[in-house]
């Protein structure tokens, strides 16, 4: 999560826009749909003198913040939630228990913020976590 300090600088320096852009365009393993690789090589090209509007200020913290790989969320361990999912995916729906198929086979312990929220959502479905805990 940003703040508004945070996001008033990025608006103003069109070097940092261009160089997080950049950056978030490289990562292999990101899985960044067409809008966002074309928003994201807009914004890298981003020379100013304007700053950027509040929600492209928003969307760039956003994919930043998907880019980060996530160990443990909320004091739940991810490699824990991968084996504990796996264990029961039966359980769940066929497109679930194939991403927490594929997810195990890679022996992930850590996950991005999109799948991680999917991992969560069916460790939820399958009370390994509670209702009360946020999955967002």
């Amino acid at each position: 999560m940003s703040t508004y300090v945070e996001m008033q600088k990025l608006a103003t320096n069109p070097g940092a826009i261009s160089s997080l852009a950049s950056y978030l365009m490289l990562l292999k393993d990101a899985g960044w749909t067409d809008w966002e690789i074309n928003f994201l090589d807009n914004m890298s090209g981003w020379a100013g003198p304007d700053p950027i509007s509040t929600r492209q200020r928003e969307k760039l913290i956003e994919l930043r913040d998907d880019a980060k790989n996530y160990s443990t969320f909320d004091g739940f361990s991810v490699g824990k939630l991968v084996r504990e999912c796996w264990l029961a995916r039966l359980d769940l729906d066929e497109d679930d228990e194939q991403f927490i198929m594929r997810i195990y086979e890679r022996g992930a312990s850590s996950l991005k913020r999109r799948p991680l929220l999917r991992l969560l959502r069916c460790s939820r479905k399958l009370q390994l976590i509670e209702g009360y805990v946020s999955i967002d």
